[in-house]
């Protein structure tokens, strides 16, 4: 989407939040709109107003956790995604950001735990068994770093070798 487009959206759903505060899609549409244009502080301040406006619109933490990520705030990314989770128990990207989210701070348990659950929700999110595969690594157990590896090799070729040098650049670190 081209950024003039993305601007005549911006302006368009601005208009609409002024005249319907209250609409709590449109504010998060205007954070993923700035979120696109790299404008993570307005993002910010539309996922936190969708929040204010409707405290139970998941999709608004997921926003939020993104621009968190984008502005280098690991533990705010945890916890918005968190709060996610807590409103839409069965959304397999939530789990799987608050997955990627914890790997990069080094929270390898919380990762692996919160990875398999979104594998187990959708087994096609081939970037979480990526991932997956980069916690167990960290976590120290290369076997079942390998047998993720195996699955992506099967399932995203790309993503598998991609997992499989790691392990390798793991192995010889030893």
């Amino acid at each position: 989407m081209s950024e003039e487009l993305i601007q005549q959206m911006i302006a368009r759903w601005k208009e609409d939040v002024r005249r319907d505060p209250n609409d709590h899609e449109t504010w998060a549409a205007l954070g993923s709109a700035y979120g696109e244009l790299h404008r993570y502080d307005d993002a910010l301040a539309s996922f936190k107003q969708a929040i204010a406006v409707n405290p139970k619109y998941a999709e608004a933490y997921l926003g939020l956790g993104s621009t968190y990520g984008f502005l280098r705030r690991p533990q705010d990314k945890i916890k918005a995604f968190q709060e996610a989770i807590k409103l839409k128990p069965d959304n397999a990207v939530a789990y799987a950001n608050l997955g990627s989210a914890c790997c990069k701070v080094g929270q390898y348990k919380d990762s692996i735990q919160a990875l398999r659950e979104a594998l187990r929700l959708d087994p096609t999110l081939y970037d979480a068994r990526l991932v997956l595969g980069i916690a167990l690594l960290g976590s120290g157990d290369i076997g079942a770093a390998s047998r993720e590896c195996a699955a992506l090799e099967r399932d995203a070729p790309s993503l598998g070798a991609q997992l499989r040098e790691l392990i390798r650049q793991s192995k010889s670190a030893k």
